[in-house]
Formats: C-alpha cells, sequence, structure tokens
C-alpha cells in the first residue's frame, strides 16, 4: 500500500518515528502536531541509527547510475550525498522520481543523512541519506498541490 503522507519525529537519542498514512488529520487529531513514541506505536517504523547524523533541504534529487541517487541541497550543491533506492521507496517518492532528469521537491524536504569518518582520519563526512521528511511551507508559501515531487 502506497502512503499519501509520512510524518517524522527524531529523537536526541537517534531514535526515528515514523508515521504514515492516506489521510494528514488520521494521526495529527489523535496525537498532536508532534507524534510521541507512545502515540506512534504499532503504527510507526522506528530505527535507530548508531552514527551521527545531519540534515539538510532538498534542492533535487538525481540518479547518477548502477542504482545510485543523489540528493542535492544545504552544502552538497556539487556532488550531493548518496540516496539507495530503498530509502526513496520508504519514503515513498522511488515511483515519482524519473531517471533521466534533475527532480525537483514541490514544497520543502529535508533529508537526514548519516555520518562517518573521512578516509583521511581528520573530521566526518556525509555517508548517506537516511530519510526524508516535509517541512511545513514557509509564512508566504503555500502548501504544495502535487505530492512530492
Amino acid at each position: 500500500m502506497e502512503h499519501k503522507y509520512q510524518i517524522s519525529k527524531k529523537y536526541n537519542d537517534g531514535t526515528i518515528i515514523l508515521i504514515r498514512s492516506q489521510e494528514l488529520n488520521e494521526y495529527l487529531d489523535d496525537i498532536g502536531d508532534i507524534p510521541t513514541i507512545e502515540a506512534a506505536l504499532g503504527v510507526a517504523s522506528v530505527q535507530q541509527d548508531g552514527n551521527e547524523t545531519e540534515t539538510i533541504e532538498v534542492d533535487s534529487i538525481e540518479f547518477v547510475g548502477k542504482n545510485r541517487w543523489v540528493v542535492k541541497g544545504g552544502w552538497a550543491t556539487k556532488f550531493g550525498i548518496t540516496c539507495w533506492p530503498e530509502v526513496l521507496k520508504e519514503a515513498g517518492i522511488y515511483d515519482k522520481l524519473k531517471a533521466d532528469e534533475v527532480n525537483e521537491p514541490a514544497g520543502r524536504w529535508e533529508a537526514t543523512y548519516s555520518r562517518k569518518p573521512k578516509a583521511e582520519g581528520e573530521g566526518m563526512t556525509a555517508d548517506k541519506v537516511i530519510g526524508f521528511k516535509l517541512l511545513p511551507p514557509l509564512e508566504d508559501e503555500e502548501a504544495p498541490e502535487k505530492f512530492p515531487f
């Protein structure tokens, strides 16, 4: 079953709560604007990732070959951050992407990516995108009419 809406919340310990629904108000009426772990149990998948994570606002998603996509935005506009098809499928956007085009999102989207130590051993670098979240429109913007790309 393909879901129309996805709501997620990330906790400081790295736990991510993910709720998918056909109707946005179906869960917001019951649990408020930000889901709690207790309210999400049974309707959410919980992920824990031991790596550090950060987020960027998505400008585009591009296919680069061999089943590999890259998400560009924020500081990562030149090369992007690797994103595997299973993450795109999990977010419900894989079937909406076109491999021969630069896919720009409708509305504001945030990508969460894991980080890993640099090969040289100095500092950290982006590893891969591990999830997506729809951000609310800015005050002067309207909500997107299409979902999501």
